[in-house]
């Protein structure tokens, strides 16, 4: 499983950066703004981002914002976990085991065992998670093992009833997975850090305006075909040539030519006794025979 140093060190680097990262379009109100860095690139070509993304409340407090994060997941993270099992609790840290839903029908089942920590301070909360392996769930056959190699989110209070949450996320999928996948756990991040706001009871979001933009290219040097409109896993298929076909002939208009209706005919009478007789074959009043 892939490592890229210390989980809790990497957090507090990439927490404390600001350069480098590329605004990310997304489509959540209320993000204050959310932005991604490559810091991987697997042998299989898979990118590994982390992702920065930061939601501001109101009508709340820190330790409020902080029981919806650590007791409601089930509820914050619906987006990507299907089901969840705190397998081994020691109070402010636990070794967590989530089974995550299915992406597509050409991707592996994913599931994650993680270790999760808190500390708090005087103006709020910090808490780190990072993959683990753990006798207590071992490697499933039916699924493939995700990897969060790091994730740091801090829940401040920066004045009286309002709250600022910084959501930091390193996710990698360990194996191939298809581009968009990737580019939509960087805006996972939005979802996230908002619905835990959400959750919380008497919160409000702070209104942001979404980041639609794409970005046009990639500050990180590594990725510097990253302006081209589409990367490799995305290159499509030859066209194929379309087939030729003749015109049709075009043809005069065509009217109908009207077709004369018999004129209706008129009144029969009887020959016998005169009597108009205009229905069967025998005259009803003397029974002489119409003709």
């Amino acid at each position: 499983m892939l490592s890229l140093g210390n989980p809790q060190q990497l957090a507090d680097t990439y927490f404390a950066d600001n350069n480098g990262w590329e605004d990310v379009a997304h489509t959540t109100e209320g993000v204050t703004y959310l932005k991604s860095k490559l810091v991987h690139t697997t042998n299989d070509k898979t990118e590994v981002y982390v992702t920065k993304g930061c939601v501001k409340a109101t009508g709340t407090t820190a330790q409020k914002v902080f029981d919806s994060y650590w007791s409601q997941q089930l509820k914050w993270d619906t987006s990507t976990v299907a089901e969840m099992k705190i397998l081994q609790d020691n109070g402010n840290s636990q070794i967590v085991y989530q089974t995550h839903k299915v992406l597509s029908a050409a991707s592996a089942k994913k599931d994650l065992v993680f270790e999760r920590s808190y500390s708090q301070d005087g103006t709020g909360y910090v808490i780190y998670s990072h993959s683990v392996e753990s006798p207590l769930m071992p490697v499933q056959r039916q699924f493939g093992r995700a990897n969060l190699l790091f994730h740091k989110c801090t829940i401040r209070d920066v004045s009286p009833g309002t709250v600022e949450l910084v959501f930091l996320w390193c996710f990698d999928f360990n194996g191939w997975i298809h581009v968009k996948f990737i580019d939509a756990e960087k805006t996972k991040v939005a979802l996230r850090a908002t619905r835990i706001i959400k959750n919380t009871p008497g919160a409000s979001l702070v209104a942001s305006e979404p980041v639609t933009r794409v970005p046009s290219g990639r500050v990180d040097s590594n990725y510097a075909q990253y302006s081209q409109a589409l990367r490799a896993q995305e290159t499509p298929a030859p066209q194929q040539p379309t087939p030729q076909y003749r015109a049709a002939p075009v043809h005069a208009p065509f009217h109908a030519t009207p077709v004369a209706q018999p004129a209706a005919a008129g009144p029969r009478f009887c020959s016998g006794c005169g009597a108009k007789a205009p229905e069967g074959r025998f005259c009803s009043s003397c029974g002489f025979q119409l003709r």
